[in-house]
């Protein structure tokens, strides 16, 4: 019993220390910050509506999302940003056994507004929703971008405000001007009926990939766990994410080698096989192409003191 209640307390402690967000970055037009939330904090579920303006979050551990009003959930990985407008209410649920980690950008209504009529859409500063999907594909690119920025924030006692508010511009047009794009996607096109069939399938693959993506998995196996045909979900994810299952895998466990190779001082050959690579140098090839660079020359450029 003293050892129970010893450990509450030692929870409790924790708890009561612990600080959900943390604030990177403020400006006049944006601000950049952490989200950090175990599975253990007592409102996991609801940590309350978007108060700080349009968010785009970029997970680092995977949940489910559901916003108020919506059925269905969205499996939030590594691979997506999840798009929020002011005051979204919304659930999660836990997938990675820590919890939700994530880095975030909140924008204001004009800088939003500005950038969706760059790209064709008649949006009004005074409508409410001025997003219009609940999350768009992240290339490798943008979120190695995102997580250089957040590293030089934690990195740097005062930043270039320059620096800064020129590449999240550049960056937020590119992840918008993007998901415009998919939106057109020929799997987007067929009935609703089908839409949501389809939506459902692929939902249910992305969640055992976001939990099971340093693990060898065969077409057959996912199929078999989404009770469908290798083909029939091979076909329809392809179409929906734009990007096949093996290359959503790769960039899942890509993301995660790149916090790890940049955080930590662990040999390339560990982190390779921890998340999932069968050997260093297909890591590496994989890593060069996606990024831009070796994990040796991350590591060496963005590892924090």
């Amino acid at each position: 019993m003293v050892d129970s209640m010893n450990g509450r307390h030692s929870l409790c402690n924790l708890l009561m220390t612990h600080q959900l967000n943390h604030l990177l970055y403020e400006g006049q037009h944006f601000n950049i910050g952490m989200f950090d939330c175990p599975v253990t904090w007592p409102d996991f579920r609801n940590t309350g509506p978007i108060k700080d303006g349009y968010l785009l979050a970029f997970p680092r551990t995977a949940v489910k999302i559901r916003h108020a009003h919506c059925k269905d959930t969205i499996v939030a990985d590594a691979n997506i940003v999840t798009v929020y407008n002011k005051n979204q209410e919304y659930e999660r649920f836990p997938l990675s056994h820590y919890g939700d980690r994530c880095d975030w950008i909140a924008f204001s209504p004009t800088l939003v507004t500005d950038t969706l009529r760059a790209l064709g859409d008649s949006v009004a500063e005074e409508q409410a929703q001025l997003f219009r999907f609940r999350y768009c594909a992240s290339s490798s690119q943008a979120y190695a971008q995102f997580r250089q920025l957040v590293l030089y924030l934690q990195q740097t006692p005062t930043p270039d405000p320059l620096f800064i508010e020129e590449s999240i511009i550049h960056l937020f047009y590119q992840i918008m001007q993007s998901a415009y794009r998919d939106w057109q996607l020929p799997g987007q096109r067929s009935k609703p009926s089908t839409q949501r069939r389809h939506a459902t399938l692929v939902n249910n693959a992305r969640e055992i990939l976001a939990t099971e993506y340093r693990q060898s998995l065969s077409l057959e196996q996912l199929a078999q766990m989404v009770n469908s045909s290798p083909y029939h979900l091979c076909r329809v994810y392809k179409a929906t994410q734009g990007d096949s299952i093996h290359q959503s895998l790769v960039q899942l466990r890509l993301r995660d080698a790149l916090t790890q190779v940049a955080e930590s001082q662990v040999d390339f050959s560990t982190i390779a096989a921890d998340v999932g690579f069968s050997d260093h140098s297909h890591f590496t090839q994989s890593f060069r192409k996606a990024f831009g660079m070796t994990p040796a020359l991350w590591r060496q450029q963005k590892q924090i003191a």
